[in-house]
């Protein structure tokens, strides 16, 4: 008698199921030619770009440690307080035309990083671009950990490549991390890579600071304070004390 797992158990494989363009594979070969940037690489076939997209969104989800309900928050889900009405219109604004920088700065507890994660939620929910929100500090330490790839996911500049190009990026408590020299030279040298693809219309960064912008070293503050990007303070008080526990 067949076992549970033999082949008489298993429906043919009809050929109408088998991708025509690579026979299943999932890759094709680069058609550059000699000498030409990427000849002999393997780029991902379009029939597995949904299981490549899936990977890569839960690689985002693990980077940026948020929680389950922190995944499904929206600027609708925000307080629409007077005091951070301001910052909530340039959110809105980011959403509706995805480009730039959108730097929120000001005290603790009002409300930046909720408007950080919502904006990344909203894009990707509403017209599907890929994004994560994140800290600096943690940032930073996972880039670092590629330098012995503790986690599987790369080298240090795989890493760095993979993040640098994400379309939306939220980058939280720009100023707070402790800065060695190893940090300012990343910290510099990544907003520049994201400034230049925002410059292009390529992505959205965003940015939430306690302290005024100005303090930051004087390459980065420039950048944020590009005339076609905008700089937002919010001087709402902290939420926090107000907040009720849930029964």
């Amino acid at each position: 008698m067949p076992g549970p797992h033999s082949a008489e158990d298993k429906p043919p494989l009809h050929q109408a199921d088998v991708c025509q363009a690579c026979n299943g594979v999932g890759w094709l070969r680069n058609d550059a030619q000699p000498g030409e940037t990427g000849f002999g690489e393997l780029a991902p076939c379009i029939c597995i770009y949904d299981v490549i997209a899936a990977k890569r969104l839960a690689r985002l989800v693990r980077i940026s440690g948020m929680q389950e309900q922190e995944l499904t928050l929206t600027l609708d889900n925000v307080s629409e307080r007077d005091a951070i009405a301001d910052a909530m219109t340039e959110a809105r604004r980011i959403v509706d035309d995805p480009y730039g920088f959108l730097t929120l700065w000001g005290g603790v507890g009002n409300g930046k990083t909720l408007i950080l994660q919502a904006v990344v939620n909203e894009l990707r929910q509403r017209v599907g671009m890929e994004g994560a929100y994140v800290r600096f500090k943690d940032l930073l330490d996972y880039i670092r950990a590629g330098f012995d790839d503790r986690d599987g996911e790369g080298s240090e500049r795989q890493r760095y490549q993979f993040l640098r190009s994400v379309p939306v990026l939220a980058i939280d408590e720009v100023d707070k991390a402790r800065m060695t020299a190893y940090a300012f030279e990343f910290r510099s040298a990544f907003l520049d890579d994201r400034y230049r693809l925002a410059k292009a219309g390529q992505a959205v960064t965003l940015f939430a600071l306690n302290a005024d912008p100005r303090e930051m070293p004087p390459d980065i503050y420039d950048r944020l304070r590009d005339g076609r990007f905008v700089i937002c303070r919010i001087e709402a008080s902290s939420m926090r004390p107000a907040m009720r526990r849930e029964t």
